[in-house]
């Protein structure tokens, strides 16, 4: 997805493109439901990054993944494992700063985001290895 900001899928006049994030995210019957043949990239990103009745759209899977962890959190006496968005630029919500292009009519702002939940997502399984699954990495181990 990262790499698909970089390569301009998502322009509008690429409707190859346009059509292959819709395919890509599962939502092509969704978003023709909504939006017709219009090929809007406001609308797109708008579904794809932000729409919480998505189950397929970013702002879902954030959710999703902050409500699980609350209750693996309430499960035991570890140190707690969050997904953190405090630090991200952008948030999904801010759709129209997510589909301004760049100079080289790239969605940079876009691709930020993109790599920031990347990285916060990496961060909790980290953290999840660490808490639950490090007695594998012990020398002493055996199966």
């Amino acid at each position: 997805m990262h790499e698909t900001t970089k390569i301009n899928l998502f322009q509008q006049d690429n409707y190859i493109g346009f059509d292959a994030i819709l395919y890509l995210f599962d939502s092509t019957i969704t978003y023709h439901s909504q939006h017709q043949q219009n090929r809007d990239l406001r609308a797109l990103i708008d579904l794809i990054i932000n729409d919480q009745e998505n189950p397929r759209s970013f702002a879902w899977v954030i959710h999703r993944l902050q409500k699980s962890l609350e209750r693996l959190n309430k499960m035991g006496q570890h140190q707690k494992i969050e997904f953190d968005t405090t630090h991200f630029k952008y948030h999904p919500e801010q759709v129209d700063d997510l589909c301004k292009l760049d100079k080289h009519n790239r969605l940079n702002n876009l691709s930020i985001f993109i790599n920031d939940v990347y990285q916060a997502a990496s961060e909790v399984v980290e953290d999840i290895n660490a808490t639950y699954f490090n007695h594998i990495y012990r020398s002493d181990y055996r199966i």
